[in-house]
């Protein structure tokens, strides 16, 4: 399962019309999967088994894929690994801890909100 779809991505940076871009938009929104996915610790494996992707992860996906849609040059060539602060804040309540699983996570972050 796709975290995000391509449709969704599209709607999101105002390309639903091009159709000719579409592997460059699919690249772009594969990139941004896997750089969130590693910023907090989970493999798609993990995330897979998830009945839905948490809304939080889905908008951190739009944006970094967004902002390499827009910026497709190397903005930071020094801080390639690292997400924007905005982005990162998105996904930090849901970093792997120690020992804890997505799941236990998601339960954990919905009865504290």
């Amino acid at each position: 399962m796709a975290a995000v779809s391509l449709n969704l991505f599209k709607e999101h940076v105002h390309a639903d019309s091009l159709i000719d871009e579409d592997c460059l938009l699919q690249m772009y929104l594969d990139a941004a999967t896997q750089q969130v996915l590693d910023y907090i610790g989970y493999t798609e494996d993990e995330i897979d088994v998830l009945p839905s992707i948490p809304t939080p992860l889905v908008q951190a996906i739009l944006l970094q894929a967004g902002t390499m849609y827009r910026f497709r040059g190397n903005v930071d060539a020094s801080n390639l690994s690292a997400l924007p602060y905005s982005t990162a804040a998105i996904v930090k309540p849901y970093c792997k801890m120690r020992g804890g699983s997505i799941t236990e996570k998601l339960i954990e972050n919905e009865t504290e909100g």
